[in-house]
């Protein structure tokens, strides 16, 4: 693996967590699906800044993006692997969320005790819209 990538995956490794634990617990800890939905769209943008903000502004903030720049290597190469590892750091977030509003729902509606149990037409329609 390349060092730039390796770097890049050191330095965005503790926001993606956080962000990943977010959107993933999500679903399972709020009671009322609307509620969750609608936080929904705000945890996963707060979550992204914190990456975006990870990448790009602790290296400025520390003066290292200055000194990555002045390195025998091609500035599109920098940029390239700095936002293809930003890029799949939010996809693999997206999945995960997705992945876990999808078996959140399937055991709500094949259990009748759950609490998300209301109408399983109304939440499947919700979800997949």
């Amino acid at each position: 693996m390349n060092p730039l990538v390796k770097k890049e995956i050191r330095l965005l490794l503790p926001s993606w967590s956080a962000a990943l634990s977010l959107v993933v617990l999500l679903p399972w800890f709020w009671k009322d699906p609307d509620a969750s939905f609608a936080w929904t769209p705000f945890l996963v943008f707060f979550g992204m800044i914190m990456l975006a903000v990870d990448s790009f502004g602790r290296e400025c903030s520390l003066g290292t993006f200055q000194l990555l720049l002045s390195q025998p290597i091609e500035r599109q190469q920098i940029w390239r692997a700095k936002i293809t590892v930003l890029l799949l750091a939010a996809t693999l977030i997206f999945a995960a969320y997705f992945a876990s509003c999808e078996l959140r729902l399937h055991l709500a509606l094949t259990d009748s005790n759950s609490v998300w149990h209301v109408n399983p037409k109304i939440i499947r329609d919700d979800f997949r819209n």
